[in-house]
């Protein structure tokens, strides 16, 4: 399909005309069109696209677009959501933008990480405005570990401790690294897995992937980049810019409503700087980033003609208006377009579709034969006359559910066992006091004995002294990412409020807990066969990743 719509003879002539510092207008887009169109210049154009969409929401649906209409990858660039200071730091944003900055800088080890080509790269204008480390700082942030290169496992060591890396027992978390023996261990910012690094006397004897839950070595590479996460914040200027500067001179930067993207840069910037903290990071002011934006080429996509004048572009891509009634009409509409078109239907998985060409064949045997399906996510669908094509989810189609985009599996920390789990700066809770920073440990001298205390700060500069026999009564902090929290007035009411809300939400629990259960023994059963034929079809739609724990419940 795609291969057909990249030789369409408007979207051939766009291409054509494009050209830097100069701006093709392409109307009657609508929908999924959009990223599909965007795509397609660049393959008609022969170079790289960057897509920008007008909220985060619509760059997640374009990069699910790309990669199931197009088959080609597909490489979102994320945005911090919140507050970018200092306090606000979220590694796996931090880490995944610092990965596509180096892939787009060709660093040494970009490729052998297992990154591949970022092909369509697509971003939320919001994701622009945030600041990226200039090539020279990101540089100067980066380690490249390569097998056979001398270097003595004490400068790794150094590294990583300087650019933020946390030492513990075992990596679990991104931004740690273990040690034991000639074998290092390093979780890195932006990454699935961990990478070991083995040593022979001051020699990198090899550089392996690892799986952090079996702890067995997935694959060897030549090479590895390691980026320290502070490179993502540059509070200074002087050593950070905007993504565009890694762009390659011959991207063609495709806009989804230009002038939306525009108004919300607009409204982004003004509200935040109202709004900034004095310790966060600056946006970048959407005047000079579109100014520079100038300088390539430009692909403007709109859903009807656009006001301005000048050469357009016309596609004709319709909406699929009576899919958005009800299932028989969708159907009904569906027909009438086979007759004439090819219709495509994109289901969640392969049950789902073997499913809905079960439905198909019982009630509409026509369309049932004309009707191509795959197996995919398309978030709205569109009907291109001039291609004589329609593309459906089946989820319009059915009104069923909106597709939510996967995420990566977040690890948890693990409880204080001994003061070997604890390093100055780490939070804590003191069950007692509530949320504080641990800064060390202390000999101090009481009623003529010495004794090792847990020196602890809370809010106002307040100092709590724990014995250290004492340990149980401090547990590590764990919160999402590295974000850090809000320190407790010592001697403050705030923290057995919490307490007592949280002990009244518990016994809640359990009285209902109880009370179902004593409903259930006293309500006769029902005995179901298990392992039926229409269970397997219902678990086999689920269109949902289960977690760890939903899987432990239904083992």
């Amino acid at each position: 399909m795609f291969d057909r719509i990249a030789q369409n003879r408007q979207l051939v002539a766009a291409g054509k005309a494009l050209s830097p510092g100069g701006a093709v207008q392409v109307s009657g887009v609508w929908g999924s069109a959009g990223a599909l169109v965007a795509a397609a210049l660049g393959r008609i154009a022969r170079r790289p696209v960057l897509l920008l969409t007008v909220h985060l929401d619509e760059a997640d649906d374009a990069a699910d677009d790309i990669e199931v209409l197009t088959g080609a990858p597909a490489t979102l660039f994320p945005a911090w959501e919140v507050d970018i200071g200092t306090e606000h730091v979220n590694d796996e944003i931090a880490g995944e933008r610092l990965r596509i900055c180096n892939l787009l800088a060709g660093g040494a080890g970009s490729r052998e990480n297992g990154d591949p080509s970022p092909g369509v790269l697509v971003a939320p204008v919001m994701a622009l405005l945030q600041p990226v480390p200039t090539a020279e700082a990101l540089a100067a942030g980066r380690l490249s570990l390569r097998g056979g290169d001398e270097m003595p496992v004490e400068t790794l060591f150094q590294w990583l401790v300087a650019g933020g890396f946390e030492h513990v027992e075992q990596v679990d978390q991104q931004g740690e690294f273990a040690h034991r023996g000639g074998i290092v261990d390093i979780f890195p910012m932006g990454s699935a897995q961990a990478v070991r690094v083995e040593f022979f006397g001051d020699r990198v004897e090899s550089v392996r992937l690892f799986d952090l839950d079996t702890q067995r070595s997935t694959r060897t590479v030549d090479c590895f980049d390691l980026t320290v996460a502070a490179a993502a914040l540059q509070a200074d200027p002087a050593r950070s810019t905007s993504l565009l500067d890694y762009l390659p001179a011959e991207t063609v930067v495709c806009m989804v409503e230009p002038a939306e993207v525009r108004e919300l840069a607009g409204e982004l910037f003004r509200r935040l700087e109202e709004t900034r903290a004095a310790d966060s990071l600056r946006l970048l002011d959407p005047e000079g980033v579109f100014a520079a934006m100038g300088r390539f080429a430009q692909g403007q996509l709109f859903t009807f003609s656009p006001r301005r004048q000048g050469r357009t572009f016309d596609l004709g891509v319709r909406s699929l208006q009576r899919v958005s009634l009800n299932t028989h009409e969708a159907l009904e509409e569906l027909g009438e377009l086979a007759a004439t078109a090819e219709v495509r239907v994109y289901c969640e998985n392969p049950a789902e579709e073997a499913r809905f060409r079960e439905l198909l064949n019982a009630s509409h045997p026509a369309l049932a034969a004309r009707a191509r399906t795959a197996v995919g996510h398309v978030h709205a669908g569109f009907y291109w006359p001039d291609e004589k094509l329609v593309v459906v989810g089946h989820h319009e189609i059915f009104h069923r559910y909106a597709k939510v985009r996967r995420i990566r599996r977040l690890r948890t920390g693990r409880p204080i066992e001994t003061l070997l789990d604890l390093a100055e700066g780490d939070y804590v809770v003191h069950v007692a006091h509530g949320i504080a920073k641990f800064e060390g440990l202390r000999t101090l001298e009481r009623e003529g004995k010495k004794e090792e205390y847990l020196r602890l700060r809370f809010a106002s500069s307040a100092v709590l002294h724990v014995p250290a026999s004492r340990i149980h009564l401090v547990q590590k902090y764990i919160g999402a990412g590295r974000q850090r929290p809000s320190l407790s007035h010592l001697g403050g009411t705030a923290w057995n409020r919490q307490k007592d809300r949280a002990a009244e939400a518990v016994k809640d629990l359990a009285a209902e807990l109880l009370r179902v259960q004593a409903v259930r023994r006293a309500t006769p059963g029902v005995s179901y066969p298990s392992g039926t034929e229409m269970q397997r079809r219902f678990s086999d739609e689920f269109v949902y990743t289960e977690t760890e724990d939903q899987l432990a419940a239904m083992g």
